[in-house]
């Protein structure tokens, strides 16, 4: 993107007006700028951001795929409906909250509560998670191939969380349950689409059903 650009809302100016002329976009920079790639449909867009996201990067993301070669701050992802966000680094706590549809990819560390109130879509962390992963999970799956702090799945009424590593403490209302056969076809492929190999040990937390 031409010029010099130093606010959120100059940045998104930017990206929608370089958007406009082609699909793939680059955007270089970042300290920690929130609000980033907020809202965006365009479903053959491609962004990629160099350096470290705030809060809400992404968030009622529908369509493009996002990918930021950085750390994220809180709510990545935030109420996404479709598309493809791509995490190189570390996100705090709440990715994926709220979110429908879509995957959202964190090749590092997770903050707590990822997923939470999540609808639908696909998350996966190719390392540990904080505390309450899955809280009010409504639908769609969270794969997380490192370990997980407590309160895992606390409260979900649907969905499925896959755990690679060592559970932390279950959470109200889940439960773990054996695999099956169209479990581990979803874990095979999902690890698979992004060159993911490992000796995982894979667990499943659902729903209890009801309070």
């Amino acid at each position: 993107m031409a010029g010099t650009v130093t606010t959120s809302k100059e940045i998104n100016q930017a990206l929608r007006d370089s958007l406009e002329s082609s699909p793939t976009v680059k955007i270089g920079g970042l300290s920690g700028h929130s609000n980033i790639a907020v809202a965006l449909s365009n479903s053959n867009a491609m962004v990629t951001i160099e350096g470290d996201a705030g809060d809400y990067f992404g968030a009622f993301n529908n369509g493009p795929k996002l990918v930021v070669k950085g750390n994220v701050g809180k709510y990545a992802g935030d109420s996404m409906a479709s598309g493809n966000i791509e995490i190189n680094g570390i996100s705090q706590e709440g990715a994926g909250t709220h979110m429908e549809g879509g995957e959202l990819l964190i090749l590092g560390r997770a903050g707590s509560h990822l997923g939470n109130m999540m609808r639908g879509g696909t998350i996966l962390v190719n390392e540990d998670c904080g505390i309450g992963a899955g809280t009010r999970m409504m639908g769609g799956d969270i794969f997380i191939t490192g370990d997980t702090d407590d309160d895992v799945g606390a409260l979900m009424t649907g969905g499925n969380i896959y755990v690679g590593g060592r559970i932390g403490r279950i959470g109200r209302n889940a439960r773990q349950q054996r695999l099956d056969k169209d479990d581990k076809r979803k874990i095979i492929t999902i690890l698979k689409s992004h060159g993911m190999r490992g000796e995982f040990k894979f667990k499943k937390i659902t729903s209890k059903g009801g309070f």
